[in-house]
């Protein structure tokens, strides 16, 4: 059981971080950038994205269940705007990061 809860945090940290590089990687060097709302929106996403890497990591010391939720209510912040923007890459990238923080959420339950 420990091992499940290791496991979902180190997955959700791990693609929260890649989600906030692949962010970066759109806003600064991503096609067009000429769009007030396709800047705007990722500065949203790396916002949500680095708050949710803060929230993995406070999730290893945590006994309670609070910074799991509020990890996923930030991932699934992220992914409206990654959707609203056609940013799929990063929208995998959360989908499996909210999958690791039902891991964790789930090896807490038992």
């Amino acid at each position: 059981m420990q091992s499940r809860k290791k496991m979902g945090i180190t997955i959700a940290l791990l693609f929260s971080v890649l989600t906030f590089v692949l962010t970066l990687h759109a806003s600064f060097w991503g096609g067009n950038n000429t769009a007030h709302t396709h800047a705007v929106g990722t500065w949203f996403i790396g916002l949500f994205s680095l708050l949710a890497v803060l929230f993995s990591i406070s999730m290893f010391r945590s006994k309670s269940i609070t910074p799991g939720v509020l990890n996923i209510i930030c991932l699934i912040t992220a992914s409206i705007f990654s959707v609203f923007l056609g940013l799929y890459w990063i929208l995998i990238c959360l989908l499996v990061a909210i999958i690791g923080c039902i891991m964790h959420k789930a090896s807490l339950a038992r």
